[in-house]
C-alpha cells in the first residue's frame, strides 16, 4: 500500500468536525485485503475512525502490518492500529505498540518480516472464507468471526499474558495457525442462548463439539451464553470474541468530534447446572485466566490451562446496557482422552471386559463411549448387552453405525445419581446414525444431545421415573411403547413413531416434534416450537387425545392431512390454548382435512381463532389461530372450517352414540363440547 492510498480512499482530516465525503467503498466483492506496507499519518485519529467504519460497513477483513518501531518506521501507528483491523506482528523484530492512537497490541503474529507474516495470514483468512463458502457457512463469512477463528486458532508459542483480555502486547493471541482456525470453523455454527435475569436459566441445550464458533447480536442488558458439554476432564480452554468498533455518521461525513464507541462487553467461562429439566448459570470459578474484561477494546480472549472437571459449562458474554452489537467468536476446549472406549473394530458383547478400553461399564457414573479413533468399527456392528447393564453417560461418535442390542437379553439403564452436578446422565451423538434396539430404562432422566445431520433411534421400549430431553441439532426417534416422564423437546427434531406416556411435553421454539404415534391422555403440550401430529393410515377413525394443548407465540401444531380410505384424525382436548387474543392470535393449529373436540370449549374463542386461521382480509387460510392447509390449496375454494356447539339450541346434542348424526369420527363427544370439522372437498354436479 502506497502513501497514496490512504488519502484517496479514506480521506483523513487534519482535525475534527471538518466536513468532508464519507469514505468511499472497499472494490466490489472484495473480502479480504492484505495491507503489507504503513502510511505516514501515524497519528490521525480520524483516520482511523475511517478505517473503522469502512472495515465494518464493507465486512471486510483488513489484515495489516504491526509496524517495527525503528528509526525508519518508529512511530507509525496507521494503519494496524485501526481498531477493527487484524494486526500481524512478527518475531524477532523489535516491535512495540506503545504510544499507538488506536488499538493498543498486536492481535497475532507470524515467522517473518512483518510485510510477508502479514501476506501469509491475509491467505489463511481468504482460505477460511473459501472452506465457508463451500460448505455455505454464511455467517462465517464476516469480518469479526475470521478475526475470531484466526485469534482463537493461535499457537501459544512466544505468549505472554499482558493484558485485562489474556493478549501479549507484542504478539497477540499467539501464532497464527491456519489448521487450527480451519478446525474451529469445521466445528461447526453454535447459537448464541439467552440468560435469563434473577433466575439464570439458559435457554435451548448444550453442544458436544469442542471446537465451533458462532455469530450473532449480543442485547443491550443481561447476558448471553454458548453452552458445552465435556464427557472428561478439561485441560485447556482457549476462547476470542470480536466486534467492530463504529463511529457515527451522516450521510455526507463522519462525526469525529465523538470517542470511539466500545461496546462494554465481557467474557467468562462458568458452569452450568442441570436440574428440573432446564439448565441454569452457576458461580464464578474465581480463576482470572477464564475471565477476559478489557475496557476500550474489541476483543475479548480466554486462554486458561486450568483443570475443570468433566461437565457443563458455558462461555458467558455479558452485554453493554446502551449497545447491542454483533458479535463473531470461536473456541476450543481440549480434554484428557476419553476414559472406557470400545475397542474393537466391529460388533461383540459388551459384558467382555476386553472389548473396553478400561473394563465393563456397568455401574452408575460409567462412561461407556463408542468412537471412531484411536480405534473404531470398520464396518456397521452390533454391541450385545448379553444382561442388564448401568452407564451414567453414552457417547457414540463414529460414521460407521453401532447397535446396541438385547443379545441374550438384558436392559441398558441410563443412571448417575452419583454425578453431583453437570448434564449426567447423558447420551451424545457427535458423529453417525446409530440404534438402540434393547430396552432403555432411566433412573433419574437423560438428555440426548445431537449434531446436526446425526442421530439417534431407540426400538426398545424406555420407561422409567426419569423425563427425557432432546437437544443439539439432530434428531432422536422412538420406536417403541415409551412410558417416563417429562418429555422436552429444546432443539433439533423428536420422531414419535409409536407411543408415549408423559405428564408434560414441551417444545421450545426452533425445535420439532413429530408425533407420527400417540401421546398418552395425560399430556400437556406446550410449544414455541413445530408439532406435527402424524396421519392415520388403517381403516378406523383414531383420534389424539390431549389433556391440553398449549401453543405459545410463534408456535405450530399441525395435523398432518391423511390418506387412506378417507380416514381423518381428530384432536381431542379439554383445553386449547393459542397464545395472543381474540383479533391477535400468534401461535398456529393447523387442521390439514382433519378434525378437532375442544371439551368444554368456548364457541366464541373458537370462531375467532378460525376467523383469524382464514385471514380474509390479507391471504387465504395463512393467519394465525386455527387454520386448513387442506383449505387453502383447495384451488376450487370448496374446502373450509366449521365451528358449532355440539347442541342444537334445544338441549339435545348433535353428534354422539346416540344423537341424530351419529359419532363425530368415531368420538361421542358431549353436549357442552365445541366441534370443529374440516368438510372433504365435494365435486360440484
Amino acid at each position: 500500500m502506497a502513501d497514496t492510498f490512504i488519502p484517496n480512499v479514506v480521506i483523513p482530516q487534519n482535525w475534527v468536525n471538518t466536513a468532508g465525503p464519507l469514505p468511499g467503498h472497499f472494490s466490489a466483492g472484495v473480502q479480504v485485503v492484505n495491507n503489507s506496507y504503513v502510511d505516514k499519518e501515524n497519528s490521525n485519529l480520524d483516520a482511523l475512525r475511517r478505517w473503522d467504519f469502512m472495515i465494518q460497513r464493507d465486512d471486510v477483513t483488513f489484515v495489516t502490518a504491526a509496524v517495527i518501531d525503528t528509526a525508519g518506521f518508529a512511530g507509525d501507528y496507521l494503519d494496524w492500529s485501526a481498531y477493527n483491523s487484524l494486526a500481524v506482528s512478527a518475531t524477532g523484530l523489535p516491535f512495540s505498540p506503545a504510544g499507538s492512537p488506536g488499538k493498543p497490541h498486536a492481535d497475532v503474529w507470524l515467522n517473518g518480516q512483518t510485510s510477508f507474516a502479514t501476506g501469509s495470514v491475509s491467505g489463511y483468512v481468504a482460505g477460511l472464507y473459501g472452506r465457508a463458502q463451500a460448505v455455505n457457512q454464511a455467517s462465517a463469512q464476516h469480518d469479526i468471526v475470521m478475526r475470531s477463528l484466526i485469534m482463537a486458532g493461535a499457537d501459544k508459542i512466544n505468549y505472554t499474558r499482558d493484558t485485562a483480555n489474556n493478549l501479549s502486547l507484542n504478539f497477540g493471541a499467539g501464532q497464527a495457525d491456519f489448521n487450527n482456525s480451519l478446525s474451529l470453523l469445521q466445528g461447526g455454527q453454535q447459537t448464541i442462548q439467552s440468560v435469563t435475569p434473577i433466575t439464570g436459566t439458559i435457554s435451548g441445550s448444550l453442544t458436544t463439539s469442542l471446537k465451533g464458533w458462532s455469530y450473532g447480536q449480543i442485547p443491550g442488558a443481561g447476558q448471553s451464553a454458548i453452552m458445552f458439554h465435556t464427557t472428561s476432564s478439561i485441560t485447556g480452554i482457549t476462547a476470542s470474541l470480536n466486534w467492530d468498533v463504529t463511529s457515527p455518521s451522516t450521510a455526507t461525513t463522519l462525526d469525529t468530534s465523538s470517542t470511539e464507541i466500545f461496546p462494554g462487553l465481557n467474557l467468562e467461562v462458568r458452569p452450568v447446572v442441570f436440574a428440573a429439566g432446564r439448565y441454569t448459570l452457576g458461580p464464578s470459578l474465581g480463576d482470572a485466566t477464564l475471565l477476559s474484561n478489557a475496557t476500550h477494546d474489541n476483543v475479548q480472549y480466554v486462554y486458561s490451562t486450568s483443570t475443570l472437571a468433566a461437565g457443563n459449562y458455558a462461555f458467558v458474554i455479558t452485554g453493554d446496557p446502551a449497545l447491542s452489537p454483533n458479535v463473531g467468536f470461536s473456541y476450543n476446549v481440549t480434554s484428557n482422552a476419553t476414559a472406557n472406549q470400545w475397542t474393537l473394530s466391529s460388533g461383540g458383547s459388551w459384558a467382555v471386559s476386553s472389548n473396553w478400553s478400561s473394563g465393563i461399564p456397568n455401574s452408575p457414573g460409567a462412561q461407556a463411549n463408542l468412537l471412531a479413533t484411536p480405534s473404531g468399527l470398520t464396518t456397521p456392528g452390533s454391541i450385545q448387552l448379553n444382561g442388564n447393564k448401568i452407564v451414567g453417560e453414552l457417547t457414540f461418535n463414529d460414521t460407521q453405525s453401532y447397535s446396541i442390542d438385547p443379545g441374550t437379553g438384558g436392559t441398558l439403564t441410563i443412571n448417575d445419581a452419583t454425578d453431583a452436578g453437570g448434564v449426567y446422565p447423558c447420551i451424545n451423538v457427535v458423529l453417525g446414525t446409530h440404534t438402540i434396539t434393547a430396552p432403555v430404562s432411566l433412573a433419574n432422566g437423560v438428555t440426548v444431545l445431537t449434531t446436526a445431520s446425526n442421530g439417534l433411534t431407540i426400538n426398545g421400549n424406555v420407561t422409567g421415573v426419569g423425563g427425557l430431553t432432546l437437544g443439539g441439532n439432530g434428531y432422536l426417534t422412538l420406536n417403541g411403547i415409551d412410558n417416563y416422564g417429562d418429555t422436552t423437546v429444546n432443539a433439533g427434531t423428536l420422531n414419535v413413531n409409536s407411543l408415549i406416556s408423559s405428564l408434560n411435553v414441551t417444545v421450545a421454539a426452533g425445535a420439532t416434534l413429530n408425533a407420527n404415534g400417540s401421546l398418552s391422555t395425560a399430556t400437556l403440550l406446550s410449544t414455541s416450537g413445530n408439532v406435527n401430529f402424524g396421519a392415520n393410515t388403517g381403516t378406523t377413525v383414531v383420534a389424539r387425545t390431549l389433556a391440553s394443548v398449549g401453543i405459545n407465540s410463534g408456535g405450530v401444531v399441525t395435523l398432518i392431512p391423511s390418506s387412506a380410505n378417507g380416514n381423518r384424525t381428530v384432536l381431542v382436548t379439554s383445553a386449547l390454548t393459542i397464545a395472543g387474543s381474540a383479533g391477535a392470535w400468534t401461535g398456529k393449529l393447523d387442521l390439514n382435512n382433519n378434525d378437532l373436540i375442544v371439551k368444554g370449549g368456548v364457541l366464541s374463542n373458537v370462531l375467532s381463532q378460525v376467523k383469524s386461521g382464514f385471514n380474509a382480509n390479507v391471504g387465504y387460510w395463512n393467519g394465525n389461530g386455527i387454520l386448513s392447509t387442506s383449505a387453502a390449496t383447495d384451488t376450487k375454494f370448496l374446502t373450509t372450517l366449521g365451528a358449532i356447539p355440539n347442541n342444537d339450541g334445544k338441549g339435545n346434542p348433535i353428534y354422539g352414540a346416540t344423537a341424530p348424526y351419529g359419532l363425530f369420527d368415531g368420538q361421542s363427544p358431549a353436549i357442552t363440547d365445541v366441534l370443529v370439522n374440516t368438510p372433504t372437498t365435494a365435486t360440484p354436479t
